[in-house]
């Protein structure tokens, strides 16, 4: 139940409900012309943005400068074919 929070270890944006931190932005299937393939999930996304956005929520702590107030990350993998993106 925890991991399916984006927000697990932290580092909530706003109220924590934006569209674009959800999972399913990590799970979608896409095709991108300007690099000719298809983007799909890629295995570690899921762990990956709660680790950069608890270190985003870190550095706002310690009083540093974080990677943005409105910071958006995700991760996915560029493939040939729809079929394989899937």
């Amino acid at each position: 139940k925890i991991m399916g929070d984006p927000f697990a270890l932290g580092g909530t944006v706003g109220d924590g409900k934006r569209p674009e931190d959800s999972d399913k932005v990590l799970a979608k299937v896409e095709y991108f012309p300007e690099f000719e393939g298809w983007s799909g999930p890629f295995t570690y996304a899921f762990y990956d943005t709660r680790l950069i956005r608890r270190s985003n929520w870190l550095l706002a702590d310690l009083g540093e400068d974080p990677y943005g107030k409105h910071l958006n990350y995700s991760e996915h993998l560029l493939f040939p074919s729809e079929e394989v993106a899937k």
